[in-house]
């Protein structure tokens, strides 16, 4: 399942705003669900909870490849590029990658991108 950046960047701030306040991902995709396409909707929805139910595997992985720290929230977004790298369509993953990538100049983050992009493409091979 390939998602728009629109949908990505939806699903990185459902993302972020869980790990803030620690509600529950369902009771978030609730408030949301009238908002977008059954479509969209279905795209979320699999993106937060692939991210959220593989938590701890994409911490893990992330640490052989992210040797600096960095902000919480760029981590947020690499585990979002590299929930859909590691567990979605091999077809898809150099868009997924380009989309994940496009999410962080949408929300005015250009300098994460060299990294995003490494990183990810580093964890499709």
């Amino acid at each position: 399942m390939t998602a728009s950046s629109n949908t990505r960047e939806t699903a990185y701030q459902i993302l972020l705003e869980n790990a803030r306040s620690q509600d529950f991902l369902a009771q978030q995709l609730v408030e949301i669900s009238g908002k977008y396409s059954a479509r969209d909707f279905a795209q979320i929805r699999y993106l937060t909870t692939i991210t959220v139910r593989r938590k701890l595997t994409l911490d893990a992985v992330l640490k052989h490849f992210v040797q600096k720290s960095v902000e919480p929230d760029l981590w947020g977004l690499l585990k979002l590029g590299a929930a859909q790298v590691l567990f979605g369509d091999p077809e898809h993953r150099h868009a997924d990658v380009n989309e994940t990538v496009n999410v962080a100049r949408q929300i005015g983050k250009p300098r994460w991108c060299k990294l995003l992009n490494g990183v990810l493409r580093n964890l499709g091979r």
